[in-house]
Formats: structure tokens, C-alpha cells, sequence
């Protein structure tokens, strides 16, 4: 659990960036969960959350025997952006 108030979080008025604490592992399935009210919309209103692992979910692939890094498969409607 990484909390929004910590060091490793980044808000802007667009995004919510996070550091992980370690790398992801392979052929592993994880989610995202954010609490009810922690992010407010432009409007002000607090943002719902999203909770359960079949909300805002994805897996890693296993890795491969090049030592590539794993690709991240995710669900519809998610996207992952690169660090800058």
C-alpha cells in the first residue's frame, strides 16, 4: 500500500504519479485501489474510490528466457503512461 500523502506520490492538476517501492513481479496479477475521497475533480467534489480486485486490475507476463523485462497486460478502459 502506498498512501497518497506519501513521498513516493506526485499530484498535478491532471495526474497522480507513484513510485513503487519494488519492481513488479512476473506472472503476477495486481490491482489498484483508491480510497473514497482522497482525489478531488475539478468541480471539488471528492472522487468516489475504487475498490475490489476486479475494478481497476492487470497481470505482468512471465518472464522470458532473454531476461526481458515483463509486458503488463491490462483491463479495458486502464492505460499506463511511461515516467517522464
Amino acid at each position: 500500500m502506498i498512501a497518497v500523502s506519501s513521498s513516493a506520490v506526485t499530484v498535478t492538476s491532471k495526474s497522480a504519479t507513484s513510485a513503487l517501492p519494488t519492481a513488479l513481479a512476473n506472472g503476477t496479477l495486481y490491482y489498484i485501489e483508491i480510497a473514497a475521497g482522497v482525489f478531488l475533480d475539478l468541480t471539488a467534489q471528492p472522487f468516489a474510490g475504487i475498490a475490489g480486485s476486479t475494478t481497476w486490475g492487470f497481470a505482468t507476463t512471465v518472464a522470458t528466457a532473454s531476461g526481458a523485462m515483463p509486458r503488463v497486460f491490462l483491463r479495458a478502459g486502464v492505460v499506463l503512461l511511461p515516467a517522464p
